[in-house]
């Protein structure tokens, strides 16, 4: 299958190119369909999927718009960042070029310890209300991934045990405690969400952060 070129659809502007090499495409290529990673603007975390990497820069396609900044750092999933700088953006799609040239094979090469790789994760801290051992309570997001969270609570709780957590308004997910280590808890959601709702459903957590917590704690008041 071809590879997707990673040639800007639109260039934002020459000075974001001022220190690009004068044919960036000469750099190896692999093309990647189907690969979550996280990229961080600004400290907020954002679910894409790489579709096209070389050793020199990125095309990154999203679910929602994203900001604009000097810099991004894109979060793999193999225990390395990346600093990068945007060079082109499209509607759900933009150009990346790395700080330095990267190895690839960090990147494109399976686990070593033979398991699936992890679904990614993004350190979200959001107010959430939690329903378990027969409570309901005020509790806090650590992190949210499409299988699963880690949420930080005060409940006693066992492996095994079925929750309910409610992130945003009208939608609460099932799941079950996988591990305790006080005071937080993972869990597994019963039905994964979709790459695409988990996408929008932590954009918005961070967008409306400060919403989410009045209205978490006036809906626990009540």
């Amino acid at each position: 299958m071809a590879n997707v070129p990673l040639d800007p659809p639109a260039r934002i502007s020459d000075r974001n190119l001022t220190h690009v090499s004068a044919d960036p495409r000469c750099a190896e290529r692999v093309t990647l369909m189907f690969r979550t990673a996280n990229l961080i603007a600004e400290g907020h975390q954002i679910l894409c999927i790489i579709r096209n990497i070389s050793q020199s820069g990125v095309r990154l396609e999203f679910f929602h718009p994203i900001a604009q900044t000097e810099r991004y750092i894109l979060d793999a999933g193999n225990g390395r960042c990346y600093g990068m700088t945007l060079v082109w953006i499209d509607r759900n799609s933009a150009g990346f070029q790395f700080d330095a040239a990267i190895n690839i094979t960090e990147i494109v090469k399976p686990p070593c310890s033979g398991y699936p790789r992890r679904p990614t994760r993004l350190a979200i801290r959001s107010a959430l209300l939690f329903h378990g051992g027969g409570r309901v309570q005020l509790a806090y997001l650590r992190d949210l991934s499409m299988a699963g969270a880690c949420v930080e609570t005060n409940l006693l709780l066992a492996e095994g045990d079925e929750v309910q957590i409610s992130l945003v308004e009208e939608q609460t997910l099932m799941a079950q405690v996988r591990w305790c280590r006080s005071p937080y808890i993972g869990v597994k959601f019963y039905q994964p969400m979709s790459l695409k709702d988990c996408a929008r459903l932590a954009n918005h957590l961070q967008i409306c952060n400060n919403n989410a917590v009045s209205c978490h704690a006036a809906a626990f008041r009540a």
